[in-house]
C-alpha cells in the first residue's frame, strides 16, 4: 500500500472497516477509491481520516466496457485526483462525477439496471410466447432458441456472464 499511487477498497460493506484496520494513510499516501456499495465518505474519513478519499458506484457492464460509473470527491481529494479517477473509469465505459448524495440512486439505477432490463427481456419474450396461439398449442412457455433483445439492450446483453444465457434465467 504505502508504495502503491491508488488503493481500490473493493469489499463487501461490512468487510471494510476490518479491510482498513491497521492501514496507515496520509495526504500524501494514495488515493482510496472505495467501490463498497452504501459506505458513505464520512464513514470512510473515521476510518482513514488523513486519506485522499473517493466513493465510485461502478456497474456490471464495466466488463465490457460499457459502464456508467458515479463518483463523488470526499475530503483530501483534489481535482486531478477527480481527473485520475475519470480516466481509470472512462477506460471501462463512462464516468460521471456527481454530489455523495446522488450516488445511492446511481447504486439503484445503475448498480440494479441491468438486472431490471433483464427483467423486460424475459417479459417481452412472456408475450411473445402468450400472444402465439401457434406455439401455446404446442405447449411451449418459451420460443426456443429465441431472446428478444432490442439494441437499446444490449449493455447488459454482452456482459461476458450472460452471453449465452436465457433472460429468465438472469433476472
Amino acid at each position: 500500500v504505502r508504495e502503491s499511487d491508488v488503493v481500490v477498497l473493493a469489499v463487501k460493506p461490512q468487510h471494510v472497516a476490518p479491510a482498513v484496520a491497521g492501514l496507515s494513510i496520509g495526504p500524501r499516501g494514495p488515493l482510496v477509491v472505495s467501490i463498497a456499495a452504501g459506505i458513505r465518505l464520512a464513514k470512510l474519513a473515521e476510518l482513514l481520516p488523513a486519506a485522499r478519499l473517493v466513493r465510485v458506484m461502478p456497474n456490471t457492464p464495466c466488463l465490457i466496457r460499457q459502464s456508467a460509473s458515479g463518483y463523488a470527491l470526499g475530503p483530501g481529494a483534489s481535482a486531478a485526483d477527480g481527473q485520475l479517477v475519470a480516466r481509470l473509469l472512462d477506460a471501462v465505459g463512462r464516468a460521471v462525477p456527481l454530489d455523495e448524495k446522488l450516488l445511492d440512486a446511481v447504486t439503484g439505477l445503475s448498480g440494479s439496471g441491468p438486472a431490471f432490463v433483464f427483467v423486460i427481456i424475459d417479459a417481452l419474450a412472456d408475450g411473445g410466447v402468450r400472444s402465439s396461439p401457434a406455439v401455446r398449442h404446442q405447449g411451449e412457455h418459451r420460443l426456443p432458441g429465441l431472446e428478444v433483445r432490442p439494441p437499446a439492450f444490449r449493455p447488459a446483453q454482452r456482459e461476458p456472464a450472460v452471453e449465452h444465457e436465457p433472460a429468465h434465467a438472469l433476472r
